[in-house]
Formats: structure tokens, sequence, C-alpha cells
């Protein structure tokens, strides 16, 4: 398979069923997310065009057309109504009852959990509803919780939980720790793309990369990846093409790879999370740290 300097596909025809499974299986779980508290808002229906423009602007399939055209629609003055919220709701409903059912495999329930995540992230609060909606969503498919990042939301979850109330306070924590797992930047940016590098990054102050194993993952707009195994080479490190439990550093790349595992991370950062879990003590570390450290 010819790959490109990034280390992905050159041919996106290559990987397009699995892109295309991956980002249905994304906006089913975000859809479900923005409707957890049976509202619809105008900043969650510019955030769905928004997605709908720039993720899967490749994809044909039907029930993603049809949002992308009532959205259109909705957006087209500039104001949105009542009755169009009404009836992108409606719509958002229809998708939900008679599209393609939830996965059953977990690495299609991690992907529909990441937009659920983005959903209920979209206007920049979760409330009560949205919160037990995806504690009803971990506990439907417990598969989820025995991994990243079910884990450590239903473990968040569940020390919030335990007073059945739910502070200003921890309202606002637990947004902002679901806004960068699920890699939502939206209010930020402006983009429904992303990765959740905020979330994982590890940035130590320093690291002698002499002996050290690194590896590589996403997208360096400092260089092509194989510039960036280039100058870990000349620092005296050894740059690796897969993850191992011997891994000292996983470096992220700013931008996400279309190719990826999971909307929001590849299947090299799930590796070192599971293998911290069997004593791998394996950095992730940024791109803007990896420049710093690599000094330039």
């Amino acid at each position: 398979m010819k790959l490109n300097a990034h280390g992905q596909p050159a041919y996106e025809s290559v990987s397009l069923k699995f892109n295309k499974d991956k980002a249905l299986l994304a906006l089913r779980g975000m859809l479900e997310g923005m409707n957890a508290d049976r509202r619809l808002n105008p900043l969650e229906v510019t955030f769905l065009d928004n997605w709908l423009k720039t993720d899967v602007k490749y994809i044909d399939d039907g029930d993603i057309l049809d949002l992308r055209d009532l959205v259109a629609e909705v957006l087209a003055d500039g104001e949105v109504t009542v009755e169009e919220l009404a009836e992108l709701k409606a719509l958002i409903t229809d998708v939900l009852d008679y599209g393609e059912g939830t996965a059953s495999e977990i690495d299609g329930l991690t992907n529909q959990l990441l937009g659920f995540l983005k959903g209920i992230t979209a206007d920049s609060i979760v409330n009560r509803q949205e919160v037990m909606a995806l504690k009803a969503l971990l506990e439907e498919n417990s598969e989820l919780i025995e991994r990243w990042p079910g884990d450590l939301i239903n473990k968040r979850l569940t020390d919030i939980l335990a007073d059945d109330i739910i502070t200003d306070e921890e309202a606002r924590d637990l947004y902002d720790m679901l806004a960068k797992i699920g890699a939502q930047t939206f209010q930020e940016t402006g983009l429904a793309t992303g990765m959740a590098t905020q979330y994982l990054s590890d940035d130590p102050d320093e690291i002698d990369l002499k002996g050290c194993l690194v590896c590589f993952t996403g997208q360096f707009p400092s260089g092509s990846r194989s510039k960036q195994e280039r100058i870990a080479a000349e620092l005296g490190a050894t740059p690796q093409k897969t993850v191992t439990q011997k891994t000292d550093c996983l470096v992220l790349g700013t931008m996400a790879s279309r190719d990826w595992k999971f909307s929001s991370y590849g299947r090299k950062i799930q590796s070192v999370l599971e293998n911290r879990k069997k004593g791998s003590n394996t950095l992730i570390i940024s791109e803007q740290c990896w420049c710093r450290i690599a000094g330039y």
C-alpha cells in the first residue's frame, strides 16, 4: 500500500468504507447527544452544519444528504426559527429511529460515544438530562467502561452523581473534560473536527532522547512524519513504526489523521493507553512539546 508523507494511505479509496462507517457511527452518537435534553438550539445547528460540510462532505449516505440539505435551508437566511428547529429535530428523530442500528463492536461503540460527546458539548454546556443520558449510554454498553475513554468518564460520572446533585462547578468541570476527550473545539476555533491531545498529552519539560524509542502519529504541520523520524534519529532516538510496551514516547501531530481508528484519536494512542494498564510508562507528547525538545 502506498503511503503519503504523513504515513497515511495515499489514495482515499483505500479506506473509504472504513471512514464512512466511522463517520456514520459518530453522526448517530452526535445526534443522540444533541437530542439527549430533548431540545435543539441554533448553536447546535451551526455546529452540525460545520461537521456535515467538513467531516462527511465526501459521503453520499441518504441520511447525511437529507440532514445537509435541511440544515442548509434552516441557515440560509441567517435566522433559525422555532418552527425550523422543530422540523430539524423531527428529521434527527427519524434518522435515529429508522437509520442504521447501534454498533455492537467495541470500536464502533467508541466512535459512537465520541460522537455523543461532541453532540452534548456542541453548545458549551452540559445539563442534567445530558449527564443522565451519557450515564445510560455507558451502562447499556458496559464494554465501553472497560477501556478509555469510557472508564474515565464513568468514574467521573459516578463521583458526581454520588449525592444525586450536579453543582454548577461539577457541570463546568465535566463539560471541560468531555469537550477535551471528544475534541470539541468549535467555540474556540470554529472547527467541528479535532483530536483529543489536550486530555492525552503528558508534555514534560524535558526528555533525554538518547536511546529513546519514539513513535509518531497524526499529521505534523512542522514537517512530514519522515522528517520527524529523521530528526529523532539525529538526536539519538530510535524511531518506531508501531507502538510497543517498550516505546518511550508517542508524539502526536497537531492535525488528526483521516484514517485514525477513532474520530479524535488513533490505534497507536489506544495501544499506549492499554499498555499503561500493563505497566508501560510510554509518554504521550504533543507536537508543540516535541518541537521544543527537539530544538526547532
